[in-house]
């Protein structure tokens, strides 16, 4: 009896052995790594909607281009003055493992 449940046993230890020893699947990414993949500009003290610029990236020039309007809000008569641009809030999206030093956070976008 006590041969029976050792050579039970022994056999399940190894077929978990077994089972445990595989190749690990390779990784291949697919995705293009471009560092930067979206910067957004904002002014810091304004909450509305229209308060988010986006930017149009050209990898190949190595340029950001960040559009803003003539007029803030959209729908108003307020030009948008260059000494407004002073200090916008910037928030770039990178890629996994990249780090942008010193960090982003307020920047003169004149």
């Amino acid at each position: 009896m006590k041969n029976k449940i050792l050579s039970i046993i022994s056999v399940i230890a190894f077929l978990m052995g077994i089972s445990a020893c595989h190749s690990p699947e390779e990784f291949n990414p697919t995705v293009e790594r471009n560092i930067i993949n979206n910067l957004t500009a904002s002014f810091p003290d304004d909450d509305s909607d229209d308060n988010s610029f986006t930017s149009e990236i050209d990898y190949i020039n190595h340029v950001i281009t960040v559009v803003f309007p003539y007029n803030y809000p959209k729908l108003s008569d307020n030009v948008l003055q260059q000494s407004d641009l002073k200090k916008m809030r910037v928030i770039a999206d990178l890629d996994n493992n990249v780090y942008v030093y010193p960090t982003l956070l307020f920047m003169d976008m004149t």
